[in-house]
């Protein structure tokens, strides 16, 4: 009957509005998981459009990477490419133009801030291509990684200030890992048995 009919119509709405609603939550609980998770690894993300040269979408936290406490109005590459230090700017470049070539984003550079002050990030992205193969979207992560790089930095001075150290002694030096490869001599070493510090190194000569 009409009544009969009407009635399956409407219990087919009901299902299909249930439906709806229950991937709604599940497409919300995702993006909250995953917006956790971005903050739990302090990460800041971006999308760009390389045809525009307009970021569509990222985040609070990508700004305050570049030194901003608020979200800027704009950005773009060429408003990012602005901030990286003149001396890395090639390579940030090359990059983005590898990105767009082979579809994947790797890269680490140094920034200067509004304040003066240099940090360094690292970004990470994929590239999106149209049905004929024209790049039409990069979306990403970035990340401060200033504490690990100043950390590098300080373990190599404080290496090359030992080596310096250590070649002014008059005294045999040699260090060597847990599986009793050499990791370095001094020169006084190197006078006493008469070996090159590039054999040392290559492993050619054994104690």
């Amino acid at each position: 009957s009409v009544g009969r009919f009407a009635d399956e119509v409407e219990r087919a709405r009901e299902a299909e509005l249930a439906r709806r609603v229950a991937e709604a939550d599940i497409l919300r609980r995702s993006e909250e998981r995953l917006q956790t998770a971005l903050e739990a690894a302090d990460l800041g993300t971006w999308e760009f459009d390389p045809l525009t040269d307009t970021t569509t979408e990222r985040s609070l936290r990508h700004d305050q990477m570049y030194g901003y406490a608020e979200l800027q109005p704009e950005w773009g590459r060429r408003i990012a490419e602005r901030h990286v230090l003149e001396d890395d700017r090639p390579a940030f470049v090359a990059a983005i133009e590898r990105a767009l070539a082979t579809g994947m984003l790797e890269v680490e550079y140094r920034v200067r801030w509004p304040d003066g002050s240099v940090h360094w990030l690292a970004a990470r992205g994929r590239t999106r291509y149209d049905a004929s193969g024209r790049a039409v979207r990069m979306a990403g992560v970035l990340a401060d990684v200033t504490s690990r790089r100043t950390a590098d930095t300080a373990v190599r001075e404080s290496e090359e200030r030992f080596r310096l150290m250590a070649d002014g002694l008059p005294l045999i030096i040699w260090v060597h890992d847990a599986q009793g490869r050499q990791e370095m001599v001094n020169a006084t070493f190197c006078e006493f048995f008469g070996v090159a510090r590039e054999d040392m190194r290559e492993g050619r000569w054994r104690m």
